[in-house]
């Protein structure tokens, strides 16, 4: 594979590569065809069709139709989502459950053996619930851990290592083999001839033996034993599957709770504001306008002012009173601060070509004069932008915001309660497919143990059957020697 990687143009020319993935594209379709759910699912069957396009197999049904995140989806039939598994929250990859209780005793699991926590997983027909079934399911992916490290950190590391020093011993083997049939050409004694030369064919036959014993190992032990360690991961990664599916139930029944209280709370202060309102309705007290209802009362009456003051002409009172309403209509945190009122005696003032016969000065131009200091201009607009940021701050409708706060809750309570039901089947359908999985998982992997192990015997008979075959009939060759 380091071959492959570094040079994959000339990999994919290499026999003893091309072998291997034969091999494991064997075992691979014949694991498949063992599962019904696969066996007959479609997306296999065009796997399998050698005139489907692959491409056009990933952006079709059912793969087109996965959603993003498979947290968000049935585990059965992925491709099928139904609308409330888009209300799901998704929890953090480092999630845990809160509380984890710790499963049942039996006699048979304090027995010392490497497969006790499987034999004291629950049988798929045990009633039992998902809470139940957690800390079975956390005890396996540990023990699963520790299976698969010590398959890739173990066994394979030290096969490899193994293998190498067969391949090394191989060739070394060969070069002998070549310098002992040589030797025996050299030499002229009629005995001691025939007996080197077959000790040399004997060690050519060990370095055939030693190659074969290196790729007999290769192929039906390292395989799998990789194998299984690629299996233990997937085990480990559906283990997390299931237990992230259990914390996505935690999560959305903890967020139904605290909509049921946000909802509780919101018509506990709707309910008091409707009191204290009848309240005030039978006492004959108006109920305080809202913010906004002051402010639009507050525009309206300096609109009618300014259009009052427009007309140009008006009595010397009226202009008082128009000035005094424009005045009293601002709110205290308007733009500008309230203006002095006007003295009714008249005031001396130069007469002018645009001035009328009367000395004094009209009320349309003392209206303008109130408005006409230079630092209004200036204030009114800090106060102006410091009156928009509180109001920004300032609910100016609370009433409105606590319905639409009302509304906007139950609308989320519902969502929640749907994403709550579906998300508890969701987890009974992957606890009650795991369970069986792992069971599967387990039969298979003492059965694929047994032939891995066997395999392994097999090819440490064969070797050594083949060199003591050939070194016997060099013994007897050597026993030929006759000494002068």
């Amino acid at each position: 594979m380091s071959d492959y990687v570094a040079a994959p143009t000339r990999a994919k020319e290499d026999q003893g590569i091309i072998e291997h993935r034969r091999r494991m594209l064997g075992v691979f379709l014949n694991r498949c065809a063992r599962m019904k759910q696969i066996r007959k699912d479609s997306v296999f069957l065009r796997f399998l069709d050698p005139n489907a396009s692959w491409s056009e197999v990933l952006h079709s049904a059912p793969i087109s139709g996965l959603p993003k995140h498979p947290l968000r989806a049935p585990p059965i039939d992925p491709a099928r989502p139904s609308p409330a598994h888009q209300y799901l929250p998704i929890p953090p990859a480092n999630a845990k459950l809160k509380h984890i209780p710790s499963p049942p005793t039996s006699p048979q699991d304090s027995r010392p053996s490497g497969f006790t926590h499987v034999r004291s997983l629950p049988s798929p027909s045990a009633n039992l619930s998902e809470a139940e079934l957690d800390p079975y399911f956390i005890t396996y992916e540990g023990n699963t851990r520790a299976y698969e490290t010590l398959l890739t950190s173990g066994v394979e590391k030290v096969n490899r290592r193994m293998l190498n020093r067969l391949s090394n011993l191989s060739t070394d083997l060969a070069e002998l083999g070549a310098r002992y049939n040589a030797f025996s050409l050299s030499e002229p004694a009629p005995t001691l001839g025939p007996a080197i030369e077959k000790v040399g064919q004997a060690v050519d036959s060990t370095y055939l033996a030693t190659e074969e014993l290196a790729a007999g190992l290769a192929s039906g032990f390292t395989e799998p034993i990789r194998e299984s360690a690629q299996f233990a991961g997937v085990v480990r990664n559906v283990l997390k599957y299931r237990m992230m599916k259990r914390v996505q139930e935690e999560i959305t029944r903890d967020e139904l709770a605290k909509a049921k209280m946000k909802l509780e709370q919101l018509e506990k202060s709707e309910l008091e504001a409707r009191r204290i309102e009848h309240y005030l309705a039978g006492s004959g007290v108006a109920a305080p306008p809202s913010v906004e209802a002051q402010r639009r009362n507050s525009e309206s009456s300096l609109n009618q002012q300014q259009q009052g003051g427009g007309g140009g002409g008006g009595s010397r009172s009226s202009g008082d009173s128009d000035a005094g309403s424009v005045d009293s209509d601002f709110p205290p945190t308007h733009s500008s601060p309230m203006p002095p009122p006007i003295s009714t005696t008249p005031v001396p003032y130069p007469q002018g070509p645009q001035q009328g016969g009367a000395g004094g000065v009209s009320p349309q131009h003392r209206k303008a004069s109130s408005f006409s200091n230079p630092l209004s201009y200036p204030v009114s607009k800090i106060f102006g932008k410091l009156t928009h940021a509180v109001s920004g701050i300032v609910d100016a409708d609370p009433e409105t915001t606590r319905r639409n706060n009302i509304g906007k809750t139950r609308e989320t309570l519902v969502q929640l309660e749907a994403a709550l039901q579906v998300s508890g089947r969701d987890v009974e359908e992957a606890g009650k497919s795991v369970l069986a999985d792992l069971h599967r998982f387990q039969a298979e992997k003492e059965e694929d143990m047994k032939k891995l192990m066997v395999n392994f015997a097999k090819c440490q008979i064969e070797w050594a059957k083949k060199n003591l075959d050939s070194w016997e009939e060099a013994k007897a060759e050597v026993d030929k020697i006759t000494v002068r």
